[in-house]
């Protein structure tokens, strides 16, 4: 039968001690597992941005500046997709803004 501690033995056994900081250690590398994933993703990520950045610029330095302005007035003139509803084109469906 278990012993009844004696009121000036209080705190913790070792058993209980050495439990709680396996559990914190298990918890620690589950962390640390999943912040690394976590983190080379973003650099993935981060990557190609940087290399989508790069193409846009190498293809953008091909056009004048007579040319850019006339692609931003093409895209100016697109309807945007929340004028319509339903996503449906036909022009009586057109959302007066």
């Amino acid at each position: 039968m278990m012993k009844l501690r004696k009121k000036s033995q209080l705190g913790f056994t070792l058993l209980e001690m050495v439990l709680v900081i396996a559990i914190v250690v298990i918890l620690a590398v589950v962390v640390w597992f999943n912040v690394s994933k976590y983190l080379s993703a973003a650099t993935v990520a981060t990557q190609k941005v940087n290399d989508h950045n790069e193409y846009i610029e190498k293809v953008a330095a091909d056009f004048s500046a007579e040319e850019v302005a006339q692609m931003h007035a093409l895209y100016d003139s697109i309807p945007s997709m929340n004028r319509f509803v339903h996503s449906d084109f036909h022009p009586k469906n057109v959302m007066e803004s």
